[in-house]
């Protein structure tokens, strides 16, 4: 036979197999204990290609039956991305209306590597924090103010410099989860004053001047 039928068919079998009937039977000869190497060379296929047949052999019947008969159209690397995501159904369904609709597929599943990335990121930022003892809101609270907007004896507020006051908190903006918003929930009562929009700027004379 051609390499590109050994390469398409399970060992041993001698009608054209699909990548997916493919994948599932090279996942089968692997799990008795079969080496990557012995793989390799039963079915002439590259180490790469048969990480990725092994990975998409392990689609769980869940996914296989959500795909329906899209399944057997699937190329490997489309059915090692399926199960790549296999624990998250949503990400799944969002890979197969990409590949129902002929979009492609590997930006939809690097957005979903990013969110999941990003979902993380938001989670550990969020135990710093809370591990500092700042309180975490969903928003601004009524009465609070950014230290942005704040000076405490003249000197501007910072995370930093804010991190004694009982009142120090933070949110996360919608749309950037991976920049908390620093707040005084209680200026006024912490001893705390909001900056003037008009700052002061020497002259060319030495006098101040308003900006």
């Amino acid at each position: 036979p051609s390499h590109r039928s050994a390469r398409r068919n399970p060992p041993g079998d001698k009608k054209t197999a699909s990548p997916a009937e493919y994948a599932t039977a090279l996942s089968a000869g692997h799990a008795p204990g079969a080496t990557r190497p012995r793989l390799r060379r039963t079915t002439g296929r590259k180490a790469d290609e048969i990480k990725t047949a092994l990975q998409a052999g392990r689609l769980s019947k869940d996914t296989r039956a959500k795909a329906g008969e899209l399944t057997n159209q699937l190329n490997l690397d489309q059915l090692a991305l399926l199960a790549e995501f296999d624990d998250d159904q949503d990400a799944v369904a969002k890979i197969l209306e990409a590949l129902h609709h002929g979009y492609t597929v590997e930006y939809v599943a690097e957005r979903i590597r990013q969110d999941r990335a990003e979902a993380a990121e938001h989670e550990r930022l969020r135990a710093e924090l809370q591990a500092a003892g700042i309180t975490i809101t969903d928003e601004l609270p009524d009465g609070a103010a950014r230290l942005g907007s704040l000076t405490h004896d003249e000197e501007n507020l910072t995370p930093d410099n804010h991190a004694t006051c009982p009142g120090r908190g933070a949110f996360f903006p919608a749309w950037n989860l991976l920049h908390p918003v620093h707040y005084c929930a209680s200026p006024e009562e912490h001893g705390h004053a909001f900056r003037s929009l008009l700052a002061p700027r020497p002259s060319p004379d030495g006098d101040p001047t308003i900006t």
